[in-house]
Parts: C-alpha cells; sequence; structure tokens
C-alpha cells in the first residue's frame, strides 16, 4: 500500500529538512486521530511517516542517516502496528512487525554500518521481538514466534560477541 503520493515523495527525497519536517507533522497528526478513535486516518498519517523514513533510508546509506533513521523506521511501524491491533487487523500488524524486525536483523548483521547504530538496532530488537511475538501469539502462530526469537537471539548473541571483540564495523571499505 502506499501513503504517498509520487509529487510527495519526490519533494522528501529532494529535500532531507522537508522529510524532516514532515515525518514529524506525520507522526504528530496521526497521533492527534488515534487519541480521536480516527484509526484509520491514524493509519494514513503512520503510513506516512512510515513511507517517508523508508525514503529516507533508502535514499541514503544508513550511516549517513544513522541511528535516527532506525528509530523513525521503528516508531512509524510501532505506531502503525498499534493502530492496527485496535482495530483488530492483527494480520496486516504482522506484516509490518516483520518488515521491522527483519530490517533490524539486517542491521545488526551489516558490517557496513557505525558501532553506535548497530548498538541501536540492538537496543531495538527486545522492543520488536515482543510486539511481534504479541502479534503471532494472538494469531495462533506459536511455531513462528518461536523460530523468530531463536533467530533474533543468535543475532543478538553473534552481534554482541563481535562488538565485546571490538568487530567494529568500518565506515571506510
Amino acid at each position: 500500500m502506499s501513503f504517498l503520493c509520487d509529487c510527495m515523495a519526490n519533494k522528501i527525497l529532494g529535500n532531507a529538512d522537508f522529510a524532516d519536517q514532515m515525518w514529524h507533522s506525520f507522526i504528530k497528526a496521526g497521533v492527534t486521530e488515534m487519541a480521536n478513535s480516527n484509526f484509520h486516518k491514524a493509519y494514513r498519517f503512520f503510513g506516512g511517516a512510515y513511507e517517508t523514513s523508508l525514503l529516507i533510508i533508502e535514499k541514503h546509506t544508513l550511516s549517513e542517516v544513522g541511528s535516527s533513521g532506525i528509530e523513525r523506521l521503528a516508531t512509524s511501524i510501532s505506531c502503525i502496528s498499534n493502530v492496527l491491533t485496535l482495530q483488530g487487523r492483527w494480520d496486516q500488524a504482522e506484516i509490518f512487525l516483520g518488515r521491522l524486525h527483519d530490517r533490524l536483523i539486517e542491521y545488526c548483521r551489516d558490517g557496513d554500518i557505525s558501532y553506535s547504530e548497530r548498538v541501536h538496532s540492538l537496543a531495538l530488537l527486545e522492543p520488536s521481538l515482543l510486539h511481534i511475538k504479541k502479534v503471532l501469539n494472538r494469531l495462533e502462530k506459536p511455531e513462528m514466534a518461536y523460530c523468530i526469537e531463536r533467530l533474533t537471539m543468535q543475532v543478538v548473541q553473534q552481534s554482541k560477541l563481535q562488538l565485546q571483540a571490538g568487530d567494529q564495523p568500518s565506515l571506510v571499505h
């Protein structure tokens, strides 16, 4: 599903300050609509924030956007999944949370991101795991929840060992 029209997406891609302003505006408007129980509108605003964060991350390297890019993506998806679960749309919440969790695992394994961004990705994995497990258990998919938890724990252990050993990813190739 596309939340942004092509014109808005191009403006976001063309101006980092505008992208930052729009992300904050989308989140603020989504929170307001959610507080007023306008879940459909909240979903659309949070979706705009989600696509804005994706556009920023995909245009630049993760090293360029830093941990704020990861945080914005995680915040956007958490907001979307909260709205979806309030509406009983658990299957769609699972999809968004799966995207976030996959992206965080990718970042934890990425040898091209900075040490601090890798640590930040690790820190976001636990709440992401808890949220996706909640949704999967609600959908009566305990085997999937178990597999995701095992994979996550393996990635966390591997990343922690690398970080403790001083294997800080290089920013220069």
